[in-house]
Formats: C-alpha cells, structure tokens, sequence
C-alpha cells in the first residue's frame, strides 16, 4: 500500500552498505525504500549524525535496557491478561501456553481461554 508516494512498509532490517558511513547507509536506504536519494539528503544526513553524535552514548545505553527489560515488561502485561481473564464471570478457564523460546522473541506466551 502507498500513501503520498511513499510505501507503507519502512522496514530496513539489516541494510548492508559497503563503505560504513552514514551518508553510504543513508543512500542505500532511499534506494531500498524506493525513494530517490539527492543531495539535500546526504547533506542532512551528515548534519544530523553530527547533531546527534554527542548522544550516541546515551542512545546506546536505552537500547541495552530495553532489551534487558523486554522480557520482565512483556511477562508483566501478559500476566495482567491472564489476571483480568480469570476474574470475568464468562471465562472458564485461562492457560499460559509458550510457544517458542524467550530469545528468539519476549512476545513467546499465547493466552488460551475457555468460556462458560
């Protein structure tokens, strides 16, 4: 699906750009996007990695929490699910069944309910 031109998938995964700096990587990313790179592009991408440079430390710092903290935050809401399941009049039972390894992803619970 498009809008304005623009594809609705932006998923870049992990985009391969052989000379490792970020105005290559933005370039490679407009090609894969089907989107054509220009030089106000480059330009831009130059100036923001500048800008956003001194924050590097920080950023890094949130991405190792939020991996840390996947599992516990997403243990948490499924956990709440299943709470709230249990307490309505209309659920005979509710099981917590894991479908795959917490490695491979922490979304690994399916929540199973059986009415009344």
């Amino acid at each position: 699906m498009k809008l304005d031109g623009f594809h609705s998938s932006y998923h870049i995964n992990k985009l391969k750009y052989p000379t490792g700096d970020f105005v290559a990587y933005t370039r490679a990313a407009c090609l894969k996007l089907k989107l054509s790179p220009s030089k106000g592009i480059e330009s831009n991408a130059g100036k923001l990695l500048q800008n956003y440079l001194p924050m590097k430390q920080c950023l890094m710092v949130f991405i190792q929490l939020r991996g840390v903290l996947a599992q516990c935050v997403e243990s948490l809401l499924i956990l709440d699910k299943v709470l709230y399941l249990q307490e309505q009049l209309t659920v005979q039972r509710t099981q917590l069944i894991q479908l795959f390894q917490p490695q491979v992803s922490p979304r690994c619970f399916a929540i199973v309910a059986e009415k009344r």
